[in-house]
């Protein structure tokens, strides 16, 4: 298994928010993008991959649609009475999408609008779907993924991690075909960047995983970094 990640502050952002989690040995992958102020969101995603790195490691082995759901659940719980104890942190949150690998399986979970595309032999696209408040207007085609970039609803999440004490937690289970790859992102990637670019990088067999992955942060700041970028990238078999 190849894995690499990146993550960067941006262009216009004092801090990074974001967080990441690589950990090949546990077949565990995680992007979290906090949100509640520069401190509250900082902690509320590095709570997130600190808490699923420590339930991974305490598990048997990697986790499966069902195992990794329930973390995050539990990681939710985590992170909603840690802002509830402390007034600094009242009402942080995060977005959360995890990658975990068991052979030939891919399990995906996902809270808020990170996101996982996957590019090879078991197909091409995006494999989440974003919790946002236009995301209605996308699937009835009032608003298309372009127009979706610059509407002043973008940011608004109808789901996120931490926020309230219980949590619907999407999940998902693949098949993993020899030269699959996954992608891993927050939306300081996927809201600059075109689908179809972030696909066409990610099935680049020309470039190592780490130049593709320094590639398309270096693309996010080009196109105006507004956001911190982060970029998980995996290829499994």
């Amino acid at each position: 298994m190849i894995a690499i990640g990146r993550t960067d502050v941006g262009r216009q952002r004092p801090a990074n928010e974001d967080s990441i989690l690589v950990l090949p040995d546990r077949g565990l992958f995680v992007v979290a993008d906090g949100m509640g102020g520069h401190r509250g969101g900082r902690v509320a995603s590095h709570m997130v991959t600190s808490e699923l790195a420590r339930i991974v490691e305490e598990s048997e082995g990697p986790l499966d649609s069902m195992g990794l759901a329930r973390a995050l659940r539990e990681v939710n719980l985590r992170v909603h009475e840690a802002g509830e104890a402390n007034e600094e942190l009242h009402a942080m949150g995060s977005t959360c999408v995890a990658l975990s690998i068991d052979g030939n399986r891919a399990y995906v979970v996902h809270v808020g609008d990170s996101r996982c595309y996957r590019c090879g032999p078991g197909g091409r696209g995006r494999v989440t779907t974003d919790h946002r408040a236009i995301q209605s207007m996308i699937e009835q085609g009032a608003l298309s993924e372009v127009e979706s970039r610059t509407h002043p609803l973008r940011n608004v999440l109808t789901r996120s991690v931490g926020v309230e004490r219980d949590v619907d937690v999407d999940r998902q289970a693949l098949e993993v075909l020899p030269g699959d790859r996954f992608l891993l992102c927050s939306d300081g990637l996927s809201d600059l960047l075109a689908e179809d670019d972030l696909l066409d990088a990610l099935d680049d067999r020309e470039r190592s995983l780490e130049e593709i992955a320094d590639g398309l942060i270096e693309a996010a700041n080009e196109a105006g970094g507004h956001d911190n970028i982060s970029v998980v990238l995996v290829e499994p078999l």
